[in-house]
């Protein structure tokens, strides 16, 4: 879920802000919005159905749609799977960069750009403060 990525993300970063000049030991904590979401295949069926009414000749006609999500047979586990049309990943919430070199301004932007940079967020969503030694 989520935390899985969350917790891969902020080691990855971890890794790289530790290599940047200056930077020190670096801890990165990473929110996220709720786990992933799943947009799922669906059949729709349209039934119209005609009859006499309320329409404009005297005659009336209904349209009704239901809709049941598509499947697939899974041999393996014998049971039916849905089909994933598309997974989405949850979006990040903020991000905190705690690094010993981060008492100097400039290298605080730095990591915070480089934060944006590197997961697609805006800046503002990122937090760099120096550690307590």
């Amino acid at each position: 879920g989520s935390q899985v990525l969350e917790t891969r993300l902020a080691g990855e970063l971890e890794r790289l802000l530790s290599q940047v000049a200056g930077a020190g030991r670096v801890e990165v904590y990473i929110t996220m919005e709720s786990g992933p979401r799943q947009v799922l295949a669906e059949e729709v069926t349209t039934e119209k159905s005609t009859g006499t009414g309320n329409g404009a000749n005297g005659t009336g006609s209904l349209l009704r749609e239901s809709r049941r999500p598509l499947t697939v047979r899974d041999e393996a586990a014998r049971s039916e799977k849905p089909v994933v049309l598309v997974q989405i990943e949850p979006e990040i919430r903020g991000v905190l960069v705690l690094a010993d070199g981060a008492g100097d301004a400039a290298l605080r932007y730095t990591l915070a750009k480089a934060v944006a940079t590197i997961l697609g967020v805006d800046i503002h969503k990122v937090s760099v403060l120096s550690r307590y030694n």
